[in-house]
């Protein structure tokens, strides 16, 4: 398992739980892209 799967998987917990703001979760989610495609 990858660190960056780890951290979806973490992400998805989240927007389960919190129901944040989408587009907090959209920032999150182009930072682990960016550095998932940076690793």
């Amino acid at each position: 398992m990858k660190k960056g799967d780890l951290l979806m998987d973490q992400l998805e917990n989240i927007m389960e739980k919190e129901q944040v703001n989408p587009s907090q979760v959209s920032d999150v989610y182009l930072e682990l892209e960016y550095q998932r495609v940076h690793d």
